[in-house]
């Protein structure tokens, strides 16, 4: 069983660096490396990336390598892979991302002709690479992989799993036919999460795997650290079917992401689709952070409201998340909404 281990960059060479290095070093043998690159505007970083990604394929007959035309997004540079790939099975790692040395044998091991999707835990790294013990432990807790049984899950277990956001995309094989019959949604902040509910309501088939695969780096210049495109998830996961018995947790989901899906929407001044989220059952009214964004978005006139938001924003976060430049991240296809990583 080939696996291609799709890596997505943009510009920061050294994690890359370990990123290949990590893949280079696992325990199962029968796997491509594609490394797939989007163009930076700066042609300086742009070759010195390229360059170094070449001159591993000429070391090495695992490597591919792919420098995009034009700049994808972080999805679609995913999707990009999953066109290209060779293997059955797919994982994806960013550029700031290791996998662990036996990762994709722990993972393998649990394929079967029954299974879609093999996920796992993982590991949190900082910056300099270390892991942060208590983060780990933490997020294992908070997207429910804690209380989940090894094996194979069924479709209601599945679709709780996934609306949990249980599965990261880094610490997850998907059998490459059905990841490209659904395919990433290119103009949304954490897509993955998005692909995962839409194939647990198609009933695509879920295994949990409890060992530890890869390493996620979460650092400030993280591409999907970005609010850009929230407010379409938001949107998006309104409209997919799902079953009864897991409202409870879908209702706990969207109640979460809904104000910052109002925040992204109103600092774009899409005011009408704001609106349109904070009607829904999903939002909490109470709260200062909330009755800003009903008084903004709902109580003045556009014209008003969204420039007071915005300046409430800046003036609270330090930061103008509708800077397209922010932390780099890739531009998303998306000619509205765009980040950029």
């Amino acid at each position: 069983m080939l696996v291609t281990i799709g890596i997505t960059t943009y510009r920061r060479l050294t994690y890359l660096q370990e990123a290949v290095d990590s893949a280079l070093a696992q325990s199962f043998d029968d796997y491509e490396i594609l490394i797939s690159q989007n163009p930076h505007p700066d042609s300086e970083v742009r070759e010195r990336v390229q360059e170094w990604c070449l001159d591993q394929v000429d070391r090495n007959p695992k490597i591919r390598y792919q420098l995009n035309e034009e700049n994808l997004g972080v999805s679609g540079n995913m999707n990009a892979i999953a066109d290209a790939a060779r293997g059955e099975f797919l994982i994806f790692i960013g550029d700031d991302d290791r996998l662990l040395p036996d990762g994709l044998a722990h993972l393998a091991a649990n394929v079967s002709d029954d299974v879609d999707i093999v996920f796992a835990n993982h590991k949190v790294i900082d910056d300099s690479g270390s892991e942060d013990v208590q983060l780990t432990t933490d997020m294992e807790a908070r997207f429910g992989r804690a209380n989940l049984t090894p094996g194979p899950l069924s479709s209601e277990q599945a679709e709780h799993a996934v609306w949990c956001a249980s599965v990261a995309i880094a610490a997850s094989l998907t059998r490459a036919d059905v990841f490209r019959r659904y395919r990433l949604r290119t103009h949304l902040t954490k897509g993955d999460t998005e692909l995962y509910i839409r194939m647990a309501s198609d009933d695509i088939r879920f295994l949990f795997c409890k060992e530890q695969v890869s390493e996620i780096r979460y650092h400030d210049d993280r591409a999907t650290t970005s609010m850009v495109g929230f407010g379409d998830l938001v949107l998006s996961l309104l409209d997919i079917r799902y079953r009864p018995n897991v409202e409870t947790r879908r209702r706990a989901a969207l109640s979460e992401m809904t104000r910052q899906g109002v925040t992204d929407l109103l600092l774009h001044g899409r005011v009408a689709e704001s609106r349109q989220l904070m009607s829904t059952g999903y939002f909490r009214r109470s709260g200062i952070k909330n009755i800003l964004q009903v008084f903004c978005g709902q109580l003045l006139p556009p014209s008003i409201g969204v420039p007071l938001f915005r300046w409430v924003y800046r003036a609270y976060k330090g930061v103008d998340l509708t800077e397209l430049s922010r932390l780099g991240h890739e531009t998303l296809s998306d000619p509205v909404h765009q980040q950029a990583g």
